[in-house]
């Protein structure tokens, strides 16, 4: 009587073939995930930077503006907004140099903008 063997893999086969792909994902994982957080800290220094730009275009429309130097915060950064005559902005007018600085909690700046405002809103 002869044995006849059925097709399919073997336990072996299998088990070496599950270790080969395990090696391949813990190679590859690391670098995805590193991957992911890089994009994520990029989409937050864009959202920062927007939000600089649209802060600085408020300034003397609906921000009414004031010399000196203020900090708020929105989401988890830290807004500081710095209001003051710079050589070259004509003394007397009612024309600033406004720079709005976005941070994070640790201290690194994120986001930026500047330009010269005037009390009726942006110079151009």
């Amino acid at each position: 009587m002869r044995c006849s063997r059925s097709a399919g893999y073997s336990l072996l086969e299998v088990l070496v073939a599950f270790a080969i792909m395990s090696i391949v994902l813990a190679t590859i994982l690391p670098g995805q995930s590193r991957m992911l957080r890089a994009a994520a800290r990029y989409e937050e220094k864009l959202m920062a930077e927007d939000y600089a730009i649209s802060r600085l275009e408020r300034l003397g429309l609906s921000d009414q503006i004031t010399p000196g130097t203020t900090q708020d915060t929105y989401r988890d950064w830290t807004v500081i907004t710095r209001v003051e005559t710079r050589p070259g902005v004509a003394e007397g007018s009612d024309l600033w140099w406004a720079v709005v600085t976005v941070e994070r909690t640790d201290g690194e700046i994120i986001g930026t903008a500047e330009g010269v405002r005037s009390a009726g809103g942006p110079v151009p």
